[in-house]
């Protein structure tokens, strides 16, 4: 048949654009409070049009899942679940019972044939952006998430004092705590007291500084207004630093054990270029530098080095302060480190790499011969310059792989609902690293004890 791209609807949510037989990235969307799946489906268009197969859900009390209550809005529909989950329970309608839908969602996508299941994203707004980072925190098999105005940090806000605008969103279920708790007004206790009612655990196992972490290494886009009262910019820039701390150990080489050698860490044991020419030249040879086999000497130059050494490790205490007046004028004067926390650091590596060692006010220090010690020096700065530049460059470049994939993306002056501009940026997002690259990740299958789930 002809190759054709089709734009596909259907009444279940499902948005999906067909180009023969290639498979498609996926991106679930999810509504905000009061809101339903029809008012996501404009977004689903437009990403099938580009290529996307995308999917949008009811949230437990909204839309098709709201039963209609005579003389009510949906919108108090929901809100009274609320107060019998926060009453009576044993439902937990505002975040757990979403993300466990979501995940069976996440089921349906990846059996689909026309999707790639290794590039599922999902994305939402305020409510839904709250049950998309949650989603993607617990299910791995979502390779890039993209929440709008939903991350926040709960207990921040308590903590802050900042919790009114979440509590003017669902004002009923706190209404009624502070009713049952005999309190005239909703205080931190209220609001601590609904949180650990209707979302067990949140404040300490799963808000967002806990919880976003675990995305990591995944492509992560929070998206959030400047003056978005429900999602306050200081909780939500607090939770991306503790996501970025994980985010960085997955592009940073580790951290040696202590005692490890440098075997033990993957290290050659060749000797290196300065540890070459100080060879070479405590035996009185032409530095090994740019020869066929650097850093090696032969037995009378080795002996001769050894002697050289054994010289040095007997000097006078006079000498090895001498030494170290030597060193300290042979280094310039640095912004960030003293003379002598530099010199010190020189006469180290200077040490390591004449294979001699003395002791000087807690610092090691090197004593060498006349002739031989701008040389040493040289060699050594230069080794300790390069280390530094080569361990600046791995750092860089870890923090430019965790800039691109975690971003808070801030709308100045927005509120909660000033959302086109977070939208442009979370679609460049997803085209990034969704549509335009095939993501590295596999798929996973998350193995879940439906009972305990259940409870």
């Amino acid at each position: 048949t002809r190759e054709a791209s089709t734009q596909l609807t259907t009444d279940t949510g499902i948005t999906q654009s067909t180009s023969g037989s290639k498979l498609m990235p996926a991106v679930i969307f999810l509504h905000s409070t009061g809101k339903h799946m029809d008012m996501v489906r404009p977004y689903q268009e437009e990403y099938a049009k580009a290529g996307y197969f995308t999917a949008a859900i009811d949230c437990r009390y909204h839309g098709e899942r709201c039963v209609p209550v005579p003389g009510q809005a949906p919108r108090d529909v929901y809100q009274d679940a609320l107060v019998r989950a926060w009453r009576e329970g044993p439902e937990r309608p505002f975040l757990l019972d979403n993300v466990w839908d979501l995940l069976h969602v996440v089921d349906y996508l990846a059996s689909r044939p026309e999707v790639d299941p290794a590039r599922i994203g999902i994305t939402g707004v305020s409510l839904g952006g709250m049950h998309a980072w949650l989603a993607a925190a617990l299910d791995e098999r979502i390779a890039v998430a993209a929440p709008m105005i939903g991350v926040q940090g709960f207990k921040w806000a308590l903590d802050h004092r900042q919790f009114q605008g979440r509590v003017d969103s669902i004002p009923k279920v706190f209404a009624a705590a502070a009713e049952d708790l005999g309190k005239p007004t909703v205080d931190a206790e209220v609001v601590r007291a609904v949180w650990d009612r209707i979302t067990p655990g949140l404040l300490d196992t799963y808000d967002a500084p806990l919880s976003l972490p675990a995305i990591a290494p995944r492509p992560l886009l929070i998206a959030n207004g400047g003056k978005d009262p429900r999602c306050p910019v200081p909780g939500v820039e607090a939770a991306v630093a503790a996501a970025r701390e994980v985010y960085m150990q997955f592009f940073l080489p580790p951290a040696p054990e202590p005692g490890e050698g440098a075997d033990q860490q993957g290290l050659s044991q060749e000797p290196s270029a300065a540890q070459a020419a100080a060879s070479d030249q405590a035996a009185g040879q032409p530095t090994g530098l740019g020869s066929e086999q650097p850093g090696r000497v032969g037995v009378a130059g080795q002996q001769q080095k050894e002697d050289t050494a054994s010289t040095a490790r007997h000097a006078s205490e006079e000498q090895v302060e001498q030494g170290a007046e030597r060193l300290l004028s042979q280094v310039p004067s640095s912004s960030d480190r003293s003379q002598q926390g530099a010199a010190a650091a020189i006469a180290t590596a200077t040490a390591t790499a004449t294979g001699t060692s003395t002791p000087w006010d807690g610092q090691a220090a090197s004593v060498m011969t006349e002739g031989q010690e701008g040389d040493m020096i040289t060699a050594a700065f230069e080794e300790a310059a390069a280390k530094a530049a080569a361990e600046r460059a791995v750092y860089e470049a870890a923090v430019q792989a965790v800039n691109e994939r975690l971003v808070l993306y801030l709308e100045p002056g927005a509120g909660h609902e000033q959302t086109a501009g977070m939208n442009r940026a979370i679609r460049a997002f997803f085209d990034l690293h969704l549509r335009h690259v095939q993501r590295p990740f596999s798929s996973v299958t998350v193995q879940r004890n439906i009972k305990a789930a259940d409870h």
